[in-house]
């Protein structure tokens, strides 16, 4: 049992890859991906190279990998997964409000003017 639990905290990648390798953690990913509000980057509006970002890691909460309410939908170029998701560093950091941050993202500039988008899209 302890060899067991050195080699988790040796390689979390382990727990994180075998909790997203399980069927219904891919089949809630892929169904979170064709939703129609999920075809852009939810920071930069890219709808190109997409991929599903889990706010809190599989690895520090296995039991919500499959909770569409813990994804988001970010894209890989320019590197909004990473910089955004991750705070640049896929390994050992996330970002717990990327959602609010994202969704403070949703404006633009205008001369001086900063204005920022209704739930519409429209200024």
């Amino acid at each position: 049992m302890f060899e067991y639990i050195r080699f988790v905290f040796r390689n979390p990648s382990y727990v994180t890859e075998s909790a997203r390798a399980q069927s219904f953690v891919r089949k809630a990913m892929e169904e979170f991906r064709e939703q129609p509000e999920n075809k852009t980057c939810a920071w930069c509006g890219r709808d190109k190279k997409l991929e599903v970002h889990h706010i809190i890691p599989v690895s520090l909460e296995p039991a919500i990998a499959a909770s569409k309410q813990n994804m988001i939908m970010l894209c890989r170029k320019p590197a909004c997964h990473q910089i955004i998701g991750h705070d640049g560093d896929f390994g050992r950091r996330y970002v717990s409000n990327v959602k609010e941050l994202c969704e403070n993202n949703k404006t633009v500039s205008i001369g001086n003017l900063e204005r920022r988008f209704d739930d519409t899209g429209i200024l």
